[in-house]
């Protein structure tokens, strides 16, 4: 594991010569994060910069072996830029007692397929077998979301990390049903195993190290697992290591960290033992300009192909949440948890009249909205492929309600004009008509073939209970989560961007398509936001419930309104 620090001081060196200078395309933070370590080097009393210990973990990585993939066989060679992170990461030391590390907590964070796992699954190993000074019976912990994923994506690639190295057998254990590695060393046992917001063993740690992977992921119930591994560092030279991508402001763990983080580096808090290296794109970049994509994903070239960032940023340009996506995890950089999700000229695109559609196949979306306000019924036609497409065709059309007696003033616009085309029917009364919406179902159903109906049964157990005891139409539970809308909300704004959805210029699909904002969830999974739209989204909530039902109602069997078919779960 030899590495000469004489070559490690020029490549890092040398690196940060090329971002300073502007030769590197580099984002704001990480010049501010190189700028900090340069003023630190001129400055600091407390601390000092040691080249030969940020050699030894920099000449970690090499030691390593991936086992599988393309890159398999192949040792872990870090690039300038991660040598650079590396080295400034755990060069720095106390003046006093340069055998105590100067950062205890570091916040690392780049775009998906930079390699954030592997290294944090590399940044693991070393701590747990071969820090500087190695701490004996080291207790380290990778966290994730749940035990699961931190299992996978840090753990088991930290296990065959280890098992490469030939001179760490004799002293290696891997207890794989434990989820648990051994490190036996001078009569001591060390241990390393992953943990998760279901697993077992929070209480009571003792960790030297750990690492928390994808903070973006982590929501409100994860905080007493983030907090519990927090408090159970201990020691003078424990670290923790969170390793990220971009979240929102939905983000609700990752956000404060993030904000910390740039507040450091911006020298807006001076906190010389948190470290923070972002490699993320500028708020102000465009983000359809490749110059600017190397500084979210510093293995550019190698890991992460440019190539597939095109792909990406191709089905940005017209569908308003992959821009979201992409903005986030390609490009590192913290989105709005709501986004306007239809461009009008991109709903202007299905305008086209809709065909005779009597007698077909059809599948069905119905909102019910507040009692005394509207509910709609839309249904979806998939429909034989216009010029054999590789996306399916779709027609779209339906129906809205609104009693008469609604605290909405219904002389005033838009609703006179959606009330005479009739694509809007004032019933009696202060509330929702139901009669009226399961006579439309009924009546629609002997004219074509209905094959479900999805509603949310929190407002619409009736309708649908009805429907399918009485009428015997198949009906679907669709409870209102980013877990369930997302999938379809995609499918329907990829429709509408590649011209494969008629909807016949309906208006009242046109106001409400204008209305709709999008929140999403930390998962980055999406849904129509009622809260925030500025007006009423009912018939596009009904819509994507159609679509929802047009793309997962074939793949299962029949069951009762009264259950929740999990097997549809997106």
């Amino acid at each position: 594991m030899a590495y000469d620090p004489k070559t490690l001081q020029k490549t890092v060196n040398d690196y940060c010569d090329s971002v300073l200078s502007g030769l590197t395309v580099a984002g704001k933070s990480e010049v501010r994060a190189i700028q900090r370590h340069r003023r630190d080097l001129a400055e600091l009393d407390a601390f000092v910069f040691r080249w030969d210990i940020a050699a030894h973990h920099v000449a970690w990585f090499d030691s390593l072996r991936f086992v599988r993939g393309v890159a398999a066989g192949e040792p872990f060679v870090l690039n300038p830029a991660q040598q650079t992170m590396t080295a400034i990461l755990f060069g720095w030391r106390r003046a006093d007692d340069v055998s105590r590390r100067r950062f205890s907590k570091a916040y690392l964070s780049m775009a998906r397929g930079n390699g954030k796992s592997p290294y944090a699954a590399g940044l693991a190993t070393q701590l747990f077998t071969c820090d500087l000074p190695r701490q004996q019976g080291a207790e380290v912990v990778n966290v994730a979301t749940t035990r699961k994923q931190a299992k996978e994506y840090v753990w088991i690639p930290s296990v065959e990390f280890l098992q490469s190295i030939k001179d760490l057998a004799p002293y290696i254990a891997v207890r794989r049903g434990d989820c648990e590695i051994e490190f036996r060393h001078n009569a001591t046992v060390g241990k390393f195993y992953p943990l998760g917001s279901d697993s077992n063993n929070l209480d009571g740690g003792s960790y030297h190290a750990a690492i928390v992977d994808e903070l973006h992921a982590m929501r409100e119930k994860h905080r007493e697992l983030v907090e519990k591994v927090e408090t159970g560092l201990k020691g003078d030279n424990s670290l923790q290591v969170v390793i990220t991508t971009a979240g929102s402001d939905h983000s609700v763990l990752w956000k404060p960290e993030y904000d910390y983080a740039t507040k450091v580096l911006r020298g807006v808090i001076d906190h010389p033992g948190y470290f923070a290296y972002i490699f993320e794109c500028d708020k102000e970049d465009d983000p359809f300009d490749e110059s600017c994509w190397q500084k979210a994903n510093p293995l550019l070239g190698s890991a992460v192909s440019m190539d597939k960032l095109r792909d990406h940023a191709t089905a940005a340009r017209h569908n308003p949440v992959k821009r979201n996506q992409f903005e986030r995890y390609y490009l590192n950089r913290p989105v709005s948890s709501r986004e306007k999700l239809i461009p009008p000229e991109v709903w202007a695109g299905g305008n086209a009249a809709v065909s005779n559609l009597a007698g077909r196949e059809c599948f069905g979306g119905l909102d019910k909205g507040w009692r005394d306000d509207l509910a709609s019924l839309y249904w979806i036609f998939p429909l034989d492929n216009p010029d054999d497409d590789e996306l399916p065709f779709f027609e779209l059309v339906g129906r809205s309600w609104i009693p008469a007696d609604t605290p909405r003033d219904l002389t005033k616009p838009p609703f006179p004009e959606l009330i005479e085309s009739g694509e809007l029917v004032v019933t009696p009364g202060n509330v929702t008509d139901h009669r009226a919406v399961i006579g439309y179902a009924v009546e629609w159903a002997k004219r074509h073939q209905v094959r479900t109906i999805a509603a949310d049964p929190a407002n619409a157990r009736t309708e649908l209970t009805e429907l399918e005891d009485t009428h015997g139409i198949e009906v679907y539970q669709f409870r209102q989560s980013c877990d369930r809308y997302n999938e379809p909300t995609n499918k329907l704004l990829d429709l509408l961007a590649a011209g494969r959805i008629r909807h016949g210029g309906s208006r009242l699909l046109a106001w409400a398509a204008d209305n709709v904002v999008g929140k999403y969830n930390a998962a980055g999974n999406i849904m129509p936001d009622k809260v925030k739209s500025g007006e009423k989204i009912d018939p596009i909530v009904a819509a994507i419930m159609a679509v929802s039902e047009s793309m997962f109602a074939v793949r299962v069997k029949k069951q009762s309104v009264y259950e929740d078919r999990g097997i549809r779960e997106l």
